[in-house]
């Protein structure tokens, strides 16, 4: 987006690029906080005998 002459369907392109890169990133940062969230929740749990589902393990 930095270059200040595109228009038409070009300048329409870059900005539908910008917005797929910006979803993905969204979904990405979504679904780091989820895990964090889940591995606080495992950490402060009062049973020891609880399992921690596999895509949390570290």
């Amino acid at each position: 987006m930095s270059d200040e002459e595109l228009t038409g369907e070009k300048l329409a392109d870059e900005i539908n690029r910008a917005k797929a890169v910006t979803s993905v990133a969204s979904q990405i940062i979504a679904n780091g906080s989820l895990v964090l969230e889940a591995r606080k929740l495992a950490d402060d749990r009062m049973n020891a005998d609880t399992t921690i589902p596999k895509m949390l393990e570290g």
